[in-house]
């Protein structure tokens, strides 16, 4: 399956095919028809980037109104995950200690608006972008000036911006690098751009299958976060950084200034080059070989519990093909339970139900892998053995 480069457009060959993957990967008030679509994932040698593509557009298309409204509609306060919460007070603190002048900030992708509340209060005028039912809290609960809609070229005035903020949004983009170019032409010459992506490197070393879902759509290694912001014309990086953060894979920022001068080139070659075709040949090799065993073999005598209900326990239930009998599916946020799994239809328990129904074991589904474990010793009653996803490749 052949895949566009989403930065310099070259036609590509896939490395590795996922043969079902779910549109919708959050629950749902209903089981829905199979909206499902092959992904294909490719790797362009001259960006060193890894951009996907879906055999069916118009089904992942048509759906993105359904994504961004019924599937988000269950606001849970940023507050649920205490390690997301520390990192994003972690990414305030930095941000306004390094930014020294204040002025107008724009956040697109201002999700619930605790980002921009804690800007707010450490002196910046803050403003945002948000498609999704989320920003109606940021407006209720914050108090603050949101856009509902989706961020487009125009929307905001040239240079009318001293800080652009973009947080896990470039990598859900069919069209990174117009987007990234329209954002970066509204800051102000001396202005700030952040941008923070997934280290998709990491992801890709690792074998670290979930990330790669239909919700994102390019994967940036810090070489092609560079090349992105080389072709939006940024000149200046003051600061670029691949690290860990909350999930289980790393996450990679860079903080940019808007100078004179024409943009910065990017190295013509990169260290990870070196064992890049070993990669490429074992990403799919682990998946066939040891990820769909071991997550088949997962049955037992007593029904698994899985504790997790976004696109990793979406995607589990759908590799494993496992019956409604096989698996219980447990999610603590009280608006996910008593929904369904978008394709494989499993309900969603409170966590309650793992002593109830006598699990034995319990398989993590969530990136928050940190924060679950804290969640099952406080929760869970009975001795259970306690696996990742990590466990299902090594």
């Amino acid at each position: 399956m052949n895949v566009p480069c989403l930065l310099c457009g070259k036609n590509l060959s896939s490395f590795h095919v996922f043969d079902k993957k779910a549109v919708v990967n959050k629950p749902i008030a209903r089981p829905a028809a199979d909206h499902t679509v092959t992904m294909a994932v490719a790797w362009c040698p001259e960006c060193r980037h890894i951009s996907s593509a879906f055999d069916d557009h118009a089904s992942r298309a048509s759906m993105t109104k359904e994504i961004y409204g019924e599937t988000y509609a269950g606001y849970v306060p940023t507050g649920l995950s205490p390690t997301q919460l520390r990192y994003t007070t972690f990414v305030a603190d930095w941000l306004a200690t390094t930014i020294r002048q204040r002025g107008r900030m724009v956040e697109i992708g201002a999700h619930d608006g605790f980002f921009l509340s804690l800007m707010r209060d450490r002196g910046f005028d803050c403003e945002g972008v948000e498609p999704s039912p989320f920003a109606e809290n940021a407006i209720t609960k914050y108090g603050l000036s949101i856009r509902k809609e989706f961020f487009r070229a125009g929307l905001y005035e040239p240079q009318s911006v001293d800080v652009m903020v973009l947080r896990h949004i470039v990598e859900h983009l069919t069209d990174p690098v117009p987007m990234l170019q329209a954002a970066w032409e509204a800051v102000k010459p001396g202005g700030m751009m952040y941008v923070e992506v997934p280290d998709s490197l990491g992801s890709l070393q690792t074998m670290f299958y979930p990330e790669f879902h239909v919700d994102h759509i390019s994967y940036f290694t810090p070489a092609s976060l560079e090349k992105i912001l080389e072709l939006c014309g940024v000149s200046t990086i003051l600061h670029r950084e691949s690290f860990s953060a909350y999930m289980q894979f790393p996450f990679q920022m860079a903080l940019c200034r808007k100078d004179a001068g024409s943009a910065r080139r990017t190295p013509s070659s990169w260290f990870m080059d070196f064992r890049m075709h070993q990669v490429l040949e074992e990403f799919p090799r682990r998946f066939r070989e040891k990820y769909l065993p071991r997550l088949h073999a997962l049955k037992s005598a007593h029904p698994l519990a899985v504790w997790g209900t976004g696109s990793i326990g979406h995607q589990f239930a759908i590799d494993a093909g496992w019956s409604h009998d096989d698996v219980v599916y447990v999610d603590p946020n009280p608006a996910n339970q008593g929904k369904f799994l978008s394709i494989a239809g499993h309900e969603i328990h409170p966590p309650k139900a793992i002593d109830e129904k006598n699990c034995d074991t319990i398989l993590i589904a969530s990136g928050w892998e940190e924060d679950v474990r804290k969640q099952i010793d406080a929760t869970v009653k009975k001795p259970v053995r306690v696996l990742s996803f990590h466990d299902l490749i090594c």
